[in-house]
């Protein structure tokens, strides 16, 4: 009887410890918190001490974190209350703040698809580089764009008291074939963060012929003379400079909005009163500002 009475004992003494056990793992939740503010909840399920930390969330994604990335780790209850730290191995009842995950490449080849636009012109761009860091982005791009000519030539003007002499160029866009050495960088580490960008090229006019439009006024007689005649473009070097945001995403995509100073060259031959050319070279320069949209990977 005796023995019937301790075996009873211990049975009830071992079901219940197995419930606060279920329960104590049950009611807790591993969290990371990272250096760059993101907090990841799920469970550890890989841990190489001194170098990475591998955690697994609720929807099954899995994430490894160098020891570097990471502020302190631990574990909380799921009803919010932090449990313990595992980097200060104290106690601190606190509702951590859980802000999104988000992607952003370390290292790596990157490219970046953008659309310009403004007084400069409108225009697309495949960018493609590397990143060497948060602060260096160093890529090729390459476009189709359409420069603006405001003034496509103006000559000076002469006035005095016999008469003046006046000659205003053609307003229009023309097309480009671009290429341009681009380097970018992000200003912080959010998840939202400004950045800036320089660039220089060349671009190729594709409107190989355009039409010049003169007009010659007489003060002493009153008569307005106007003509046109053809100046060959070969195009010229090209520039800008932009600043704006950075919006990274959970997945290897971000966005980017920014306003840019854009401005590009056209150099043109003229050709004679006959018709020839080789008449020497016209250098034109325009642009503007503007703004740009770009989706990077």
């Amino acid at each position: 009887m005796k023995f019937l009475k301790t075996l009873l004992i211990v049975a009830i003494a071992s079901l219940f410890s197995t419930q606060i056990m279920a329960q104590s793992i049950g009611d807790y939740i591993d969290v990371i918190y990272l250096k760059n503010g993101s907090l990841i909840k799920g469970i550890i399920i890989e841990q190489v001490p001194g170098a990475t930390l591998k955690i697994q969330t609720n929807d099954g994604s899995q994430y490894v974190y160098q020891v570097s990335e990471i502020e302190k780790y631990g574990r909380e209850l799921k009803t919010g209350t932090y449990a313990m730290s595992a980097a200060a191995n104290t106690p601190t009842p606190e509702t951590p703040r859980t802000p999104k995950a988000f992607f952003s490449k370390k290292k790596g080849y990157f490219g970046e698809v953008t659309f310009l636009g403004g007084m400069a012109g409108m225009g697309l761009r495949v960018t493609n580089g590397y990143k060497f860091g948060r602060l260096g982005y160093l890529g090729i791009a390459v476009g189709f764009e359409g420069f603006r000519s405001n003034n496509d030539n103006r000559q000076p003007l002469y006035d005095d008291y016999y008469g003046g002499l006046g000659f205003l160029g053609r307003r229009g866009t023309s097309p480009f074939a671009t290429v341009s050495l681009v380097y970018s960088g992000d200003m912080g580490r959010r998840r939202i963060t400004p950045f800036y960008q320089v660039e220089l090229g060349y671009g190729l006019n594709l409107n190989q012929y355009s039409d010049r439009y003169y007009e010659t006024y007489d003060y002493a007689t009153g008569y307005t003379i106007s003509y046109n005649y053809q100046v060959r473009n070969m195009g010229g070097p090209m520039g800008g400079l932009a600043f704006g945001v950075k919006l990274n995403t959970q997945k290897r995509v971000n966005f980017k909005l920014a306003l840019d100073a854009r401005w590009h060259t056209n150099i043109a031959d003229p050709a004679n009163a006959v018709g020839g050319f080789n008449n020497g070279s016209e250098f034109n320069l325009d642009g503007g500002a503007g703004i740009r949209f770009g989706i990077g990977f």
